[in-house]
C-alpha cells in the first residue's frame, strides 16, 4: 500500500489487487502481464506455483540531464556526463534520450533551467562500436553493436528566455556510455539475516544493484528502474506471489517458510515468510501535523500541543506503527487492517479520516485524531490479531493547551 493517510483496506491478510487479464511470462508456472517496452508499468504478475519471475522491463527512452558552465567561447561541461547501458538479450540496443530537464550555471554559481532554450544540433559518435544520431532539437538516439566504453559527442546552442542572461551560445559535451553485461545482482533489502517478512503485507521496497563481470556497477538507461534484471522468487507451492512492478512490489501470501530470491541460478537473498499472528511487538511513533509546522512535530506521552481557535489551523495526531517479530523489526509495509486506531477523548480529539498526509512516513494510518479541545487528549492503536491472537497495543496521552 502507498501509506499516509489514505483509505483503509477492509481486507485482511492480502494487501495486493491483479489488475489485468494475466499471461504467461518466464518460467516455473509464473504468470503475469510484461511490458512491451517503452517506460510504462506492468499489470501485475501474480503466481501460486512456487515460482514468480519477474523479467526485465525494457526501456526505449530516457533522458539525460546536462550540467554545464559558462566558458570564454563555449558553454563547456561542469560535470562529466556518462550513460550506463546494459547488453544482452534482453535489454534493447537502441535508446532514445531527450535534454529536457537539463541546467546551466551561472557565473554566480546557482542553476538556470536551460531546458525551454536548449537545442540540439548534433549527436556523433566518438568511438566505434556505437552510433549516435540527432532526432530532432531535444532528442537524439543511441544504439549499441558491443560492450566496451565508448564516447559521443554532443553538440547544441542555448537561447535563454530573458534578454539580460549571460550565458547565451553554443555547448559541446563528451558523453561516457558504459555498456556491459549483467554478471551479477545484489539484493538491497532491510537489515540483516532473518529478514522476516509479514504474509499479505508489501515488502518494504527492496532494489537491484547490477554489476557487470569487472565489478562495475550498471544502472541501465535500456532498462526500468524498477525491473532492471530479470529474477525468479521461489516458495512452496501454493504460496501465493505477487509483484505490481518490480521485487519492490511483491506480496507473499502462504505459511510460515523460507522465500528464496535468485538472479539466474544465484541466490541473491531470502526472506522468513510470517503470518501476522508472528508479529510480537509494536512500536508506534505519533506525529503532529499542523499548518504552522512545516513537516511534522514527533510527540511522546506528555508532550502539549497547541489548540488554534482557527478552523484552517486545527493540528492532527497521525500514528507510525513498526512491527516487529522477537525484537527484528520486519521487512514489510503494514496493512491498516491489521489496526484500529481510536480516541479514548473524542470530545477532546475526535478520530478523523482526513486527505493524504504529505510529510507523514510510508506505515502512516489512515485515521487521525483532530486537535479540537483543551485537556487531555488519548490516542489508542490496536492491533488485536497480531502476537498470537493477543493483540498488541500502544498509547499517546498528551496535553491540549492554549496558544502563547
Amino acid at each position: 500500500m502507498q501509506a499516509g493517510c489514505g483509505a483503509r483496506s477492509e481486507r485482511r491478510g492480502d494487501a495486493s489487487d491483479d489488475a489485468g487479464a494475466p499471461s504467461t511470462a518466464g518460467t516455473g508456472g509464473a504468470t503475469g502481464a510484461s511490458s512491451a517496452g517503452g517506460t510504462g508499468g506492468t499489470a501485475g504478475l501474480t503466481s501460486s506455483e512456487g515460482i514468480l519471475v519477474i523479467p526485465v522491463e525494457a526501456r526505449h527512452t530516457n533522458s539525460l540531464a546536462l550540467m554545464l558552465d559558462d566558458g570564454p567561447e563555449v558553454l563547456g561541461p561542469a560535470l562529466a556526463h556518462e550513460v550506463s547501458l546494459a547488453f544482452g538479450s534482453e535489454y534493447p540496443k537502441k535508446v532514445t534520450f531527450d535534454l529536457l530537464g537539463s541546467f546551466i550555471f551561472e557565473e554566480a554559481g546557482t542553476l538556470v533551467d536551460a531546458t525551454s532554450g536548449l537545442e540540439l544540433t548534433s549527436a556523433t559518435a566518438v568511438s566505434a562500436g556505437i552510433t549516435a544520431r540527432r532526432v530532432d532539437a531535444k532528442h537524439f538516439e543511441l544504439e549499441v553493436q558491443a560492450e566496451g566504453n565508448f564516447s559521443i559527442a554532443i553538440d547544441g546552442t542555448w537561447s535563454p528566455s530573458a534578454a539580460d542572461q549571460p550565458l547565451a551560445g553554443p555547448f559541446s559535451v563528451e558523453v561516457l556510455v558504459r555498456v556491459h553485461r549483467v554478471a551479477s545482482a545484489v539484493l538491497n533489502a532491510c537489515g540483516a539475516s532473518p529478514r522476516y517478512v509479514v504474509s499479505g503485507a508489501p515488502f518494504q521496497r527492496p532494489y537491484l544493484q547490477l554489476y557487470s563481470a569487472e565489478g562495475d556497477s550498471i544502472n541501465p538507461a535500456n532498462a526500468s528502474g524498477t525491473r532492471s534484471a530479470t529474477i525468479s522468487v521461489h516458495a512452496r507451492a501454493g504460496t501465493r506471489l505477487s509483484a505490481a512492478d518490480g521485487i519492490g512490489s511483491l506480496v507473499a501470501v502462504g505459511d510460515e517458510q523460507t522465500l528464496s530470491v535468485r538472479h539466474g541460478d544465484t541466490e541473491i537473498g531470502s526472506f522468513e515468510l510470517v503470518p501476522p499472528a508472528r508479529v510480537d511487538g509494536l512500536r508506534t511513533r505519533f506525529v503532529e501535523r499542523a499548518n504552522w509546522i512545516r513537516g511534522v512535530s514527533e510527540l511522546s506521552s506528555g508532550s502539549k500541543v497547541y489548540l488554534h481557535s482557527s478552523s484552517l489551523e486545527v493540528g492532527q495526531v497521525h500514528a507510525a506503527p513498526e512491527l516487529f517479530v522477537g525484537g527484528v523489526p520486519v521487512c514489510t509495509q503494514i496493512v491498516p487492517a491489521w489496526f484500529d486506531p481510536r480516541s479514548k477523548t473524542p470530545d477532546v480529539c475526535p478520530l478523523v479520516t482526513p486527505p493524504q498526509c504529505d510529510v507523514c512516513s510510508e506505515n502512516t494510518l489512515p485515521e487521525a485524531v483532530s486537535i479540537e479541545e483543551l485537556g487531555t487528549c488519548q490516542f489508542v492503536v490496536d492491533a488485536p490479531e497480531l502476537n498470537g491472537g493477543s493483540g498488541l497495543s500502544e498509547e499517546l496521552s498528551i496535553q491540549v493547551v492554549p496558544p502563547n
